[in-house]
């Protein structure tokens, strides 16, 4: 943690494009290459299919393990006696100790539990206020004991439909947190606020803006490219604050410096991930025919990771997977000269740590170019484990900047509609391939064959 001061971040507005719809039915087409098979087993049956390059350039995210088997839930008779066991619980301790004893915090909060599980959500919302006032009393009227309690209190709330209070509540939170900036605590309250606003992010992708929604979080942030008073999709709004609460968490670990290397980096990568979330879903935003993002906010979030990975001397193959990702950035919009530094960077880096030339190889030189912009597993749905329909291969020569200069289809799988091949030709010439070293330089052109996978 010596170098915990030393975090760089950046905070602007990013925005993204889409695309007209050749057949309605063709709306999800997604495709993803593969090594094109052996001449001898080009037929291949449609069959589960891992899309997603092996090396994508990105430091790997964790993911969750299997869900273990459940226990069986309780019987509605079973939580109803548990509740009235809790209330004469409840009547004991204000006998014995009044209605402001702090033991009543604990037994309050169970029994708000049990009322969720029977789906009583109003009498939850009831028992989590109680507690919260009894937790004011004892701790304070601005102190962290709450927070848990109200996080509690939003999730009833969520249940019950009250969307604009669990708005409200999650801003108590950050005023919360704005009254106790200096207390490490603050680092994951932050931090379960932004996973809860992006998981809304998620849900209400699709729902259009109400006429009265706008983002309104206090005074507009410096840099942040937010115009307060526009209404934004909700989707967007949460995305925003999800940022914002990414944003304030990594200052803050920064300033107590609570955690280590490691927990910074991953709260770097979740901040990060916001700017890929809004890539990946251009409906977001009101003008689909816009430009694909506002790139300097995740060229500011890219070059701070590239300075921190240096600071922190993270290893070689790190540093390098940085200078990729800021490189694909720049590539994305077309800062052409800045994006090939960024990928001669990272093959001085693993030059001068004598890396083993498999990984430089499986880094530098894929059998097929990544595809630009190369998304976390858990934004990019076609990262999942899906059958695929079908399969065009196809022979693509591009540009010394990863764009395409032809595209010749080889061969398609049995039943492939002219529209999806058509689709193919559209996608090809939209996106931008990872230019690829040949002989340790970057060429000109570069060709390559691959089947690409698609399903809708």
């Amino acid at each position: 943690m010596a170098r915990t001061g030393a975090l760089c971040l950046a905070f602007l507005f990013v925005c993204s494009t889409g695309q007209a719809a050749d057949p309605s039915e063709f709306a999800a087409l997604i495709f993803w290459p593969r090594p094109l098979p052996n001449a001898a087993s080009t037929s291949v049956a449609p069959q589960a299919v891992r899309p997603g390059a092996a090396t994508d350039g990105r430091a790997p995210r964790d993911t969750a393990d299997a869900a273990s088997p459940l226990a069986p839930l309780p019987t509605r008779e079973a939580l109803s006696d548990a509740v009235e066991k809790s209330l004469d619980s409840l009547s004991e301790e204000e006998a014995s100790n009044g209605e402001r004893s702090a033991a009543l915090i604990d037994e309050l909060t169970s029994l708000a539990a049990l009322y969720e599980d029977l789906g009583r959500h109003t009498a939850a919302i009831a028992a989590l206020e109680d507690a919260i006032d009894i937790i004011r009393i004892n701790y304070g009227l601005y102190s962290l004991e709450q927070v848990s309690t109200v996080e509690a209190l939003i999730e009833s709330r969520q249940a019950n439909g009250d969307y604009e209070q669990v708005s409200a509540q999650r801003e108590y939170v950050r005023e919360l947190v704005r009254r106790n900036s200096d207390d490490p605590r603050v680092v994951g309250i932050l931090t379960g606020l932004a996973r809860s606003e992006m998981e809304s992010a998620e849900e209400l992708l699709g729902v259009p803006p109400p006429p009265q929604l706008s983002f309104q979080q206090g005074p507009p942030l410096p840099g942040f490219g937010v115009r307060t008073g526009l209404p934004l999709r909700p989707a967007l709004a949460a995305l925003y604050a999800a940022r914002g609460d990414y944003a304030a968490a990594l200052r803050v670990a920064a300033k107590t410096q609570t955690g280590n290397a490691a927990d910074l980096f991953a709260l770097e990568d979740a901040l990060i991930d916001t700017v890929y979330f809004e890539v990946a879903h251009p409906e977001l935003h009101r003008r689909l025919g816009g430009p694909v993002v506002v790139s300097a906010l995740g060229i500011g979030l890219f070059r701070a990771k590239v300075t921190n990975s240096v600071n922190f001397e993270r290893t070689a193959v790190d540093v390098a997977k940085a200078h990729i990702e800021l490189g694909d950035w720049y590539l994305i919009f077309s800062a052409n000269g800045a994006a090939l530094d960024e990928y001669r960077a990272a093959r001085e880096v693993l030059a001068r740590e004598d890396t083993s030339p498999e990984v430089v190889e499986a880094l530098l030189s894929p059998a097929i170019p990544a595809v630009l912009p190369v998304l976390p597993a858990d934004i990019d749905d076609s990262s999942a484990t899906r059958a695929h329909r079908g399969y065009v291969d196809a022979a693509v020569e591009l540009n010394r900047y990863g764009g395409a200069r032809s595209i010749e289809i080889l061969d398609s799988s049995a039943g492939t509609p002219k529209a999806v091949e058509r689709r193919f030709r559209g996608y090809v010439n939209r996106h931008r391939f990872r230019p690829r070293f040949v002989a340790g330089d970057l060429d000109r052109s570069d060709q390559f064959r691959a089947r690409f996978y698609y399903d809708y």
